[in-house]
């Protein structure tokens, strides 16, 4: 995924804009702070920290500012571990053995009359782990004796932190709509061109887009375990519960299910009502079939030796008549299914079970 990617081009564009006019703003700081804040808030995934990227990279930014420093803080943020991770990234050496004292000083020395921009990404406001007022009073002032129109950025999912830093200008991303939401879902899981011959499949995309509730970043990565096929109404799970498909997945009528080894049973597949054909690869710990595969008319199984054992036994001693009576199974590798051979061996509860 490029970067940026996780926001449409166009809301993107929008989105850089808003912030590069403050950014770039040299008159907005106080009279007694050479430093000022910009937040940019919004929930985990709405791309606060790929928009401060794009802003971080452009070039007007890197002509505008003496010195770039980016810290991902998330859930440290301790004045000593900042001071030296803001000094090693304004290109001082690492000194991990130095005092506090020291540290700052060499912090300051660096930023003195340097006009910097400063991103802290992902700052939380947890008390005991996040900023508060107290942590904030402490750094700031080591902070601002950089040059006029110096800013730091500071991505959050909280309110609270942008008040907590006095931030100057704060951006509230907001959720995508479902129309902005559609395109990078398409993106993800088709080829170009390809979502308008597999109308099924875009029905079932409105509803993961509904589910994902305008987070760009749930869209973009859902499709990575779900990937929509070439072929017509075809989805392959992979480390993944069928329990996360929507309600239309009804209409699906192929499903494979592969490196699943969390899975010990597949549920709920009676949902399925059209599901006719179903491959399962190397889910090494599933056990057993479950009921709804009444309209199965290909089943194959590749490298789930349990499974393969139950299915065996299923063969060896009962007919299959709960699949339709031109069924295809397929089951690899061959299991030695010798009854006196009790390594792997399943109770009856493990066999697929009877539908009469």
């Amino acid at each position: 995924m490029t970067e940026g990617s996780q926001l449409p081009q166009l809301r993107r564009q929008v989105l850089l804009g808003e912030i590069l006019k403050h950014l770039l703003n040299d008159t907005d700081f106080s009279s007694e702070e050479n430093v000022s804040i910009i937040s940019i808030v919004g929930l985990g995934g709405l791309g606060k920290t790929t928009l401060a990227k794009l802003v971080y990279n452009e070039s007007m930014v890197k002509e505008n500012f003496e010195k770039r420093m980016w810290i991902c803080v998330s859930d440290n943020f301790d004045i000593q571990t900042l001071v030296r991770g803001i000094t090693s990234a304004a290109g001082e050496p690492k000194c991990e053995d130095e005092s506090s004292d020291i540290m700052e000083t060499k912090l300051q020395d660096t930023l003195r009359d340097k006009k910097f921009l400063l991103v802290l990404d992902d700052v939380w406001d947890t008390e005991s782990i996040g900023v508060t007022r107290e942590t904030w009073i402490a750094l700031k002032p080591l902070l601002n004796v950089g040059g006029n129109g110096s800013k730091i950025i500071v991505t959050t999912r909280n309110n609270q932190v942008a008040s907590i830093v006095n931030s100057s200008y704060k951006h509230s991303l907001e959720d995508l709509s479902q129309k902005d939401c559609m395109p990078l879902f398409i993106q993800r899981a088709f080829n170009r061109g390809e979502e308008q011959r597999y109308p099924n499949s875009i029905e079932i995309g409105k509803d993961i887009v509904n589910k994902c509730g305008g987070v760009p970043l749930a869209v973009a990565t859902f499709p990575k375990g779900l990937c929509i096929q070439r072929r017509p109404s075809r989805f392959v799970l992979r480390k993944s519960d069928l329990e996360v498909l929507p309600p239309s997945a009804k209409v699906l009528q192929s499903i494979e299910l592969a490196d699943c080894d969390n899975l010990t049973e597949i549920p709920k597949l009676q949902k399925f009502t059209f599901l006719e054909q179903l491959r399962i690869d190397n889910c090494s710990n599933l056990l057993a079939l479950s009921e709804g595969l009444h309209c199965l008319s290909e089943l194959e199984i590749i490298d789930c030796p349990k499974l393969s054992k139950s299915c065996e036994r299923q063969l060896k001693g009962e007919d299959w008549s709960k699949f339709t009576s031109e069924a295809n199974i397929k089951i690899y590798p061959d299991v030695d299914t010798d009854e006196d051979d009790d390594d792997g061996a399943f109770d009856d509860h493990n066999a697929i079970p009877s539908y009469s």
